[in-house]
């Protein structure tokens, strides 16, 4: 049990994630139809630019200010508690995690394909 999720292009799941907490926040955030268990309404790639923009943004934070990475996080890509979220610390695993989205969402975004037709699903 816990929140699952992940990202789906044209039809087909390319990233799977069990309590990114974050990453819900981010979609639930932006989109319509995601706040509950199911699949968002579709969106284009520009929307993952702005998650694996904030990602590295934080990743930069956290190495060049530290002092300043939680401020930041809670502000960019704040956690979201909820029934089975996991946890919602802004610690080692957060930044693991930051990272993970990084690699995953790199090839993604190298494709190129702008009329690619995204959405988020979540399960919980």
């Amino acid at each position: 049990m816990g929140l699952d999720h992940g990202l789906i292009k044209d039809g087909e799941m390319v990233i799977t994630w069990r309590k990114e907490n974050h990453i819900h926040n981010f979609f639930t955030k932006r989109l319509k139809n995601c706040e509950n268990s199911g699949e968002s309404d579709a969106f284009k790639i520009d929307l993952l630019y702005s998650l694996i923009a904030a990602a590295r943004y934080l990743i930069y934070v956290e190495k060049t200010r530290p002092e300043d990475f939680l401020k930041e996080a809670e502000e960019i890509l704040p956690t979201k508690d909820g029934f089975f979220f996991g946890d919602t610390s802004y610690d080692e695993y957060y930044m693991n995690s930051l990272h993970e989205l990084v690699n995953e969402l790199k090839p993604i975004l190298k494709s190129e394909n702008y009329d690619a037709e995204f959405k988020y699903w979540s399960w919980w």
